[in-house]
């Protein structure tokens, strides 16, 4: 009797520890936002340089800027009041260069 109470302790232990994790997991906006960001400038970066080098077309560079600085623009408006102003203004930033590829 006194094992199966061993057990279901542990077992409770196990659940709430897991439980913890997945809690602790969730991502930060600020920091999702800024990894977004990120990943798009550099999408941007390397569009550019292939429609430059001419092994893209203008066309696709116009439309990958739309969908950077679409998306970039719905996540700012949902996350504005949970990310640092560090973070809005890179966002702004890439935002921009996106615009610039239209």
């Amino acid at each position: 009797m006194a094992e199966r109470k061993c057990r279901g302790r542990r077992a409770g232990s196990l659940l709430l520890l897991a439980l913890l994790l997945v809690a602790c997991s969730k991502n930060d906006p600020d920091e999702e936002l800024r990894k977004s960001a990120q990943s798009w400038r550099s999408t941007l970066g390397l569009v550019q340089q292939e429609r430059d080098a001419h092994h893209v077309p203008q066309r696709y560079a116009k439309q990958v800027g739309e969908i950077a600085s679409r998306e970039l623009s719905k996540k700012l408006k949902k996350n504005g009041g949970k990310i640092t102003p560090q973070t809005a203004e890179d966002v702004r930033g890439v935002i921009a260069l996106a615009g610039r590829m239209q």
